[in-house]
């Protein structure tokens, strides 16, 4: 049988104290049969879009062969439904489109925190995100959970610079992030226009004349400052791992340039209440070192 740390990634296993599962497999108390009502959308969901095609398809296996791998769940209490979904809402809405009244669930006794991480690693591991829900899910156990980057890397199982890299695609402007939420542009077309002041305007022209990723990264290389300002702009192997480990400190994507012997560390944020967690990491962080 697949082991959980490969169908679901590391920390997953340990959180729900089981192995991969399918109704075909499993033979446990803990996996019980609810009425679809019973259920709602889980609040920490990373996943904001469903393909409605792909849900369709997936109606109508579901009406031939029924779920064959239980919703994961956890009880709610003093809710209008006794559920929340931590994984499987695709399943779910399926499910209703199919007709079904009663759906197979794994159900969990699970924090805020570990159905978040759950939530993520289940989604990660499916390629079931787009690249923007992906690092809007790091963000959140990074700012909400104060996850280090090594942490979040160790829950999803993927690399540290992974983590980093695709934190930092949450500098983009709007219209840059809903290409990569519409399948537009990968994540490797959006990494060659952070920190670009037409970023906007360069993916619009990738997408039009459809660019591959080495061909976006000679157009933006070609609309960076030129000479001397041009070279500091690419950022050296310590300056990359100097923007990981403040991201990781603040939970919060973290771009350093330099230009010579100067530079600058950018640090953005949503909102007053962000502004003020981040001023207290920095303090914490200052008052460590006295």
């Amino acid at each position: 049988m697949v082991s959980a740390q490969t169908s679901l990634g590391r920390g997953l296993s340990a959180l729900l104290d089981i192995e991969a599962v399918s109704l075909v497999e499993a033979e446990n108390s803990s996996i019980r049969t609810v009425n679809i009502l019973d259920l709602s959308p889980g609040k920490y969901q990373p996943r904001q879009q469903f393909n409605d095609v792909l849900l369709e398809d997936l109606s109508q296996s579901i009406q031939k062969q029924g779920i064959l791998q239980p919703l994961i769940v956890r009880p709610l209490k003093n809710h209008v439904t006794p559920y929340e979904i931590v994984a499987g809402e695709r399943r779910w809405q399926a499910a209703k489109r199919a007709g079904l009244k009663e759906v197979p669930v794994l159900v969990k006794d699970l924090s805020d925190r570990q159905t978040l991480e759950v939530a993520i690693t289940e989604n990660v591991q499916r390629s079931d995100l787009n690249p923007i829900e992906e690092a809007e899910g790091y963000r959140r156990l990074m700012e909400d959970f104060s996850y280090t980057q090594e942490e979040v890397s160790s829950s999803v199982g993927k690399s540290r610079s992974h983590i980093a890299n695709t934190v930092r695609l949450l500098m983009l402007p709007d219209e840059v992030k809903d290409f990569l939420q519409k399948g537009q542009l990968t994540a490797g077309h959006a990494r060659t226009l952070i920190g670009l002041e037409n970023s906007s305007a360069l993916a619009q022209k990738i997408v039009e004349k459809k660019l591959s990723v080495r061909d976006a990264e000679k157009l933006a290389s070609a609309r960076k400052r030129p000479s001397k300002a041009l070279k500091s702009q690419v950022p050296s192997e310590d300056v990359l791992y100097l923007q990981q480990v403040l991201t990781g400190i603040l939970g919060t994507p973290v771009e350093i340039t330099l230009d010579a012997d100067a530079g600058e560390i950018r640090i953005p944020f949503s909102s007053l209440a962000k502004l003020d967690r981040l001023v207290s990491k920095l303090t914490s962080s200052v008052s460590d070192l006295n």
